[in-house]
């Protein structure tokens, strides 16, 4: 029997749903069945989850779907600690007991969390919304528009990489000879990476010592890193840190005052 037959039948429709969440090459994956469930040869855990319905709107914003969970679910507990890097996709497949065929039931996005006494509620939007986004425009600015390392950028993120190895960490803070070998704030507005690709970036440095956006649990004395410089987004640290001042995407000389303004006397 097909799913399309399992799933109108009266009395043989027995639903399981599976919950993928993935972001980079982390997942969780679990299930509403009562017992592990195997698709595409990955494990699927029992797992209490209540989802909302989901329908269709007229308008992909408010086509949105709310999960609820306990508060101790693995994926809650690791987004309370600190959030992923990456964006969290959710995709649900859903099939009947006696059937081996699943399909596709919805696929989006989590965009937050919500924390109520024992319960978490996750806000999820499908995943046509990416299509609603306003396109990006050049703006206009002193400082430099591209962002650290992007393709308008140019400037290569590996060639200016500096590999090390963690001493102490305090929370946020963390200590690698590495960061010593350059002068203090050489590292502010760059990042540091723990692993495969897990980032955090750094917001203070003072000799060997950088403090991080936020901590990442797990970290220990001993691991790897690698350490990305920052950028203030002004030509002279774009020429001076990076020579790279010919990609440079602001406008230095933009005058102070608005000549569209209405004053007569520019």
């Amino acid at each position: 029997m097909s799913y399309n037959t399992f799933e109108t039948s009266i009395h043989d429709g027995q639903p399981v749903e599976l919950y993928q969440f993935t972001a980079g090459t982390q997942a969780w994956r679990y299930t509403s069945a009562d017992a592990t469930q195997i698709y595409l040869s990955q494990s699927f855990e029992p797992r209490e989850i209540e989802r909302g319905k989901v329908g269709q709107s007229p308008e992909i914003a408010k086509s949105k779907l709310d999960l609820k969970m306990p508060r101790d679910n693995p994926l809650v507990v690791t987004l309370i600690a600190a959030p992923v890097q990456n964006v969290l996709r959710l995709d649900i497949l859903r099939k009947h007991r006696t059937d081996t065929e699943f399909v596709t039931l919805w696929r989006g996005r989590v965009m937050g969390i919500a924390l109520q006494g024992a319960e978490a509620t996750m806000s999820c939007e499908p995943i046509f919304t990416s299509l609603k986004r306003i396109g990006l425009r050049a703006v206009a600015q002193r400082q430099c528009r591209h962002a650290l390392y992007d393709g308008g950028c140019g400037v290569s993120d590996s060639a200016n990489s500096a590999s090390g190895t963690l001493s102490s960490v305090n929370g946020a803070v963390i200590d690698a000879a590495v960061f010593a070998t350059q002068p203090n704030g050489w590292w502010v507005g760059g990042k540091v990476k723990f692993g495969v690709d897990t980032y955090r970036m750094v917001v203070a440095h003072t000799a060997a010592q950088v403090t991080l956006a936020s901590a990442l649990p797990g970290l220990a004395a001993g691991q790897s890193i690698v350490a990305y410089p920052g950028c203030d987004h002004t030509p002279v640290t774009c020429d001076a840190k990076f020579a790279n001042i010919a990609n440079y995407g602001g406008l230095p000389w933009m005058p102070q005052k608005n000549p569209f303004a209405g004053d007569s006397s520019f």
